[in-house]
């Protein structure tokens, strides 16, 4: 896009903020604003100041422009509603989140404890499902009276079974529950990485 060496890592640094910015978006969408940027740059630095070099032309149009959490806000939200599929990227908000993890003790916490409650939630999900088709060989047993195993599906053993299916029910609404938290801390987390992205 820029033949001076010092225009072209100027751009990439601003192009990376703005792609830390955009990592919740998807492909497409992000594919299409990071498009009209570089044309809308290419415009401003074309009429640049007259006899500047190029990475003199650069930075006053990166500067006119501003900051990009200012320009980007309204067009991440016409991307959104342009794209209600990337709602449903369960894998996509997960990759997201990783970043967050450098980003200081709060949201650290918030991570781990998202992340606990959807592996938390879909372990109790299987675990009372399986013990409701297969009572006998799935769930928490008493082998004694101090004594309580879990079995997980392929596992074996005796004892009395402590899962009745009433409790596996009662367990399956509170996995529901937990998952449906997991998953309100994601979309949380993720406005997060658009709104701070660049930050840090």
């Amino acid at each position: 896009m820029f033949t001076d060496r010092k225009a072209r890592r100027a751009w990439r640094y601003f192009r990376l903020r703005v792609e830390l910015m955009l990592s919740s978006v998807s492909r497409s969408a992000r594919r299409e604003l990071l498009e009209d940027l570089a044309a809308h740059v290419r415009e401003m630095v074309a009429d640049g100041p007259e006899g500047a070099g190029e990475y003199e032309r650069l930075e006053a149009a990166l500067h006119r422009m501003g900051d990009p959490r200012d320009f980007l806000a309204p067009l991440l939200g016409d991307a959104i509603l342009r794209d209600p599929s990337r709602d449903v990227g369960l894998a996509q908000r997960g990759r997201a989140m990783l970043p967050l993890l450098a980003h200081g003790s709060r949201v650290t916490w918030r991570s781990a404890s998202t992340l606990a409650a959807a592996i938390l939630g879909a372990l109790a999900m299987l675990i009372a499902f399986s013990s409701l088709l297969n009572p006998d060989a799935v769930g928490l047993f008493r082998l004694g009276p101090d004594d309580i195993q879990l079995r997980l599906p392929g596992s074996s053993g005796g004892g009395v079974p402590i899962l009745t299916p009433w409790f596996a029910i009662g367990l399956i609404a509170l996995s529901a529950a937990l998952m449906a938290f997991a998953w309100r801390q994601a979309r949380t987390l993720v406005v997060m990485i658009i709104m701070n992205g660049a930050r840090t």
